[in-house]
């Protein structure tokens, strides 16, 4: 089998919206995506969160606004941040970097108490309709903990003040890993096959990292 590294929930959907970039940025490394404000913001915002949570540290001043949250996670019993799961293809818990590690990702911040567990994951973008990353995390915390029965999940849209919610229950966890593995499937077969089609979308104007020189699909922004 080839050197499949593990998948987690934007990889996997990476290489679905195109194989060819997919390919080009995480297997071949020949081009690095850089740095947004977008990014670099999100990743100040989700530091200060966490040690909020887990610390008790303040806030930034312009990031005050967003205390009343932080300050009901941090009072909840069983909290937790940046919490890392992964498990192998028999779906049992690993650690992070062992060799058997077939997917992980990360929870921002969540809670358990007895067989309810509270999931949550602070976003700075806009709102967007997409769940499945909220029901990949609940597969992870029930599967990790499994007298945790039923799991309420949440985008919380900083910027917007909104929260998007899914509630899921431990009864519906084989069908979401089945999903999981039929897509990973896809994905094993490229590394398998050396096959990475390039996927042309309106990602490919100017947004996509690879440039010209990578791939014919390729355009400028206008």
């Amino acid at each position: 089998m080839a050197n499949i590294p593990p998948w987690s929930y934007s990889s996997l959907t990476k290489f679905e919206t195109c194989p060819k970039q997919y390919h080009i940025v995480r297997v071949l490394k020949k081009v690095k995506e850089p740095p947004t404000a977008h990014t670099e913001w999100g990743n100040e915002v989700h530091s200060a969160l966490e040690h909020r949570v887990k610390d008790g540290t303040p806030l930034p001043e312009k990031m005050q606004q967003w205390e009343p949250y932080a300050a009901r996670f941090a009072a909840l019993p069983g909290v937790f941040a940046e919490r890392e799961y992964a498990f192998n293809r028999n779906l049992e818990p690993v650690g992070w970097w062992d060799k058997d590690a077939w997917c992980w990702g990360i929870v921002d911040v969540g809670a358990t108490a007895k067989s309810c567990a509270i999931l949550a994951d602070w976003k700075t973008g806009k709102p967007k309709p997409d769940s499945g990353q909220l029901q990949l995390f609940a597969a992870f915390h029930m599967t990790a903990e499994p007298e945790v029965k039923e799991v309420n999940t949440l985008f919380l849209w900083l910027a917007h003040n909104k929260a998007t919610r899914q509630d899921y229950t431990a009864d519906q966890i084989p069908a979401i890993w089945q999903e999981y593995v039929s897509r990973s499937l896809r994905l094993e077969s490229a590394y398998e096959n050396d096959k990475w089609p390039a996927r042309p979308s309106g990602r490919c104007r100017g947004w996509c990292p690879v440039g010209r020189e990578n791939c014919d699909f390729w355009s400028p922004k206008k």
